[in-house]
Formats: structure tokens, C-alpha cells, sequence
């Protein structure tokens, strides 16, 4: 049971990110951020974040550079070790965010910041990031809302219209959920 919640709430933590299917010539120009190397555990950024609530609090995630890329291995709050292992991980700025580029099966996007010695990950937030492209690039061919359920911003190939919308979209709570908040273990 405990291992089905860790996986479930490592698989609702990455449906926010944004899902995308090419990163193009971004992918050769993307690398390793130094300050994320080690290891990170999950904390609460509030008191309603606990493991009942799904949050992978006491979880724990490595980051160790291979090539010019990260392994990354997640870790239950027991230390062991789920079929949890994404290579490649690379880091990517784009405008004054940066970003986890992984590839590993779908392409996926997460924003994150390092302060000190927290790190807090940052999920889309559905409605805002979608009303953003379309005010500002309605003629953008490379991001656009999702074609399932739900409303969330995806990108087909990380281009460069691509990376203007993505650096221009504002640093506020109507379109950036920055609440999965990480301690540096070592």
C-alpha cells in the first residue's frame, strides 16, 4: 500500500509538469546545474502537506552527474529504492526560471529554484498557463493547451517560440504552483 501512495504521488507530482513530445536543439544546449547534485528530502511546505494527503513527504531524491547529464533515483520516506530511476536529467535556463528537462520516456518539464539549502519544484497551474499563450502568442504553433481531459499547457518541440513564451510567462501563483519543497540532506 505504501509503495502504490509513493508512486501515485510521484506520478501526480510530474502530471503537472509540462509534457514535452520534442526538445529539439535545447536538448545539446541544456546540461547539469552543480547545486542540485546530492541528495534532497521532501518536506512540508504547509501543514495540510502530509503523507496521508498524498505529498511524498520524508521521500528522498538523488541526483548524481553522469556525462553531461543526472541520473535521478526517488526514494520512499523508508529509503528504498521503487522502480524510481530516471536518466537522462538535464537542467536548462530559460529566461530567469530554470528548469529539469527529462526525457526518459515522454519529455517532461518541472521549474525549481534553490535557495540555501531548500529546493522547491514548481507545477503549472492549468487555466492560468493555458489564458497565457493564447492572450499573448495566439498564433503559436509549438505550445498550446493539452488534447485530453483537463487544461494544461504542452509544448511539441522546445523551439525558440517556444522559449520566449516560457520566459515570458509572469512568476505568479495564477500560473506556477511552487509548493513541492525539498532540504538538502548532504
Amino acid at each position: 500500500m505504501r509503495l502504490r501512495l509513493f508512486l501515485l504521488a510521484v506520478v501526480l507530482s510530474q502530471t503537472a509538469c509540462i509534457n514535452v513530445e520534442d526538445f529539439g536543439a535545447y536538448w545539446d544546449k541544456a546540461g547539469t546545474d552543480r547545486a542540485l547534485a546530492g541528495t534532497w528530502r521532501q518536506v512540508s511546505a504547509s501543514p495540510e502537506q502530509t503523507r496521508a494527503h498524498g505529498y511524498g513527504i520524508g521521500n528522498t531524491i538523488e541526483l548524481s552527474v553522469k556525462a553531461d547529464a543526472y541520473e535521478m533515483v526517488v526514494h520512499d520516506a523508508e529509503g528504498k529504492r521503487p522502480d524510481a530511476s530516471f536518466y537522462p536529467v538535464k537542467t536548462l535556463d530559460v529566461g530567469r526560471y530554470h528548469f529539469l528537462l527529462n526525457r526518459r520516456t515522454e519529455g517532461i518539464m518541472q521549474r525549481y529554484s534553490i535557495s540555501g539549502r531548500t529546493l522547491l519544484m514548481c507545477q503549472q497551474f492549468g487555466p492560468g498557463m493555458v489564458e497565457f499563450p493564447r492572450a499573448r502568442y495566439p498564433d503559436a504553433r509549438s505550445v498550446h493547451k493539452n488534447k485530453s481531459e483537463g487544461e494544461y499547457l504542452v509544448i511539441d518541440t522546445l523551439d525558440d517560440e517556444a522559449f520566449t513564451i516560457l520566459s515570458n510567462i509572469p512568476d505568479q501563483e495564477k500560473y506556477w504552483d511552487c509548493d513541492w519543497k525539498w532540504e538538502r540532506v548532504d
